[in-house]
């Protein structure tokens, strides 16, 4: 089985990579290159991922390991061993109902990285849905879905307006009803890093990056624009505000396990704060060295299936 499409739904498998050994890449004079924030200290790196992935399956998550799932292919293995950035796989894949969407990237440095996730989901037997093609840039990073029937995709950085309409005409003809193309500041790298739906009526967001008019795609129908907060507040969604700093620490970052159950850093206290009074279940993580590299819980998983 498989099919995620909800950020809240119970994570029953997911897809991840610890970068054992590209991440001894990383030093201090191409840190930026491979888009870290900083240099890291690599040994803490692997201790980081490999201690959120032992909280995963400790909470009954299935989790498949690209590099355990593509252990026969020697050709795979080579490029993984140039990819640290793989660490943060969702951005490179996102799984429907119907199939896979494979990403573009926009970093020349991240290019394969897609590649390597495919061959990853086809030995699961999951089948294609959307290669995206030339001239467009899409990440699965500006993926959020807010429920099964709907996805939102920002365009900035990362995703463009040409990968967004590729997928809203794949995924409109099978998957969903609705995709939302939410338009970004230049601050914001991702979607993830504005917005992320805890529950069917909660909702983290940084609510100065979501000002912008977003775009609704409906099938049979011309394009609609929005404004998201307030289309947001007409489906009873309460949004809990993330402030800047908190927004910048990958506040908004975080991975549900459940509705109302979530995985964020450790020093998110504002946000966890305000999420535990919405009676939020929040585990925390470790995560110093995974921040440097860019990312927080959210985009370090791929989920496979959500019931």
């Amino acid at each position: 089985m498989y099919g995620a499409q909800s950020e809240y739904e119970t994570l029953r498998k997911v897809l991840m990579h610890t970068p054992r050994e590209s991440i001894e890449l990383i030093n201090e004079s191409n840190y930026d290159r491979y888009l870290f924030m900083t240099p890291i200290f690599r040994g803490r790196f692997i201790e980081e991922h490999e201690a959120f992935i032992d909280l995963l399956r400790s909470e009954g998550v299935d989790v498949f390991l690209v590099e355990d799932l593509l252990r026969e292919h020697k050709a795979a293995l080579t490029q993984i061993r140039g990819q640290p950035n793989l660490a943060y796989l969702r951005d490179t894949i996102s799984i429907m109902k119907d199939g896979y969407v494979r990403m573009k990237m926009a970093a020349k440095v991240r290019k394969s990285e897609p590649q390597i996730s495919e061959q990853a989901v086809q030995k699961l037997g999951i089948p294609c849905l959307l290669r995206v093609g030339e001239g467009a840039l899409l990440e699965g990073g500006d993926f959020v879905y807010l429920d099964e029937e709907t996805l939102m995709v920002g365009a900035g950085r990362r995703s463009n307006q040409r990968g967004v309409i590729q997928l809203a005409g794949a995924a409109l003809e099978n998957s969903l009803t609705r995709v939302v193309m939410v338009p970004l500041f230049p601050w914001n790298v991702h979607l993830d890093g504005a917005l992320m739906i805890i529950d069917e009526d909660l909702a983290l967001g940084h609510l100065n990056s979501l000002r912008k008019p977003a775009i609704m795609f409906q099938k049979g129908q011309p394009p609609e624009r929005i404004s998201l907060l307030s289309w947001l507040k007409k489906r009873e969604i309460k949004v809990i505000d993330v402030d800047a700093h908190e927004r910048f620490m990958r506040g908004t970052n975080v991975v549900c396990l459940a509705p109302r159950k979530c995985v964020m850093y450790k020093w998110i206290d504002r946000t966890s704060k305000k999420l535990r009074a919405y009676d939020v279940d929040v585990l925390e993580i470790e995560g110093t060295e995974l921040l440097r590299g860019g990312g927080g819980p959210h985009c370090m998983t791929a989920p496979i299936l959500r019931v």
